[in-house]
């Protein structure tokens, strides 16, 4: 993605870990529906199987409607 790209997320539990490879700043908005059009009141959550690891050597990563567990 490029930097100051936001991207959606379909509501759900995943099984992820995040690493920003270089210097961006990205959005990442979950929640939502299955048409991407509408985020709904549920909310993403990204759960690893064992600690899940976020990485942000530089730049910046925000969330909108995502838990991290």
């Amino acid at each position: 993605a490029a930097t100051g790209s936001v991207i959606l997320v379909k509501q759900g539990t995943y099984a992820e870990s995040l690493s920003l490879g270089s210097a961006k700043t990205l959005l990442i908005k979950g929640g939502y529906n299955d048409a991407y059009d509408q985020q709904t009141a549920n909310t993403t959550f990204i759960q690893a199987p064992g600690p899940t690891t976020i990485k942000v050597p530089s730049g910046s990563l925000k969330f909108q409607m995502v838990n991290v567990k």
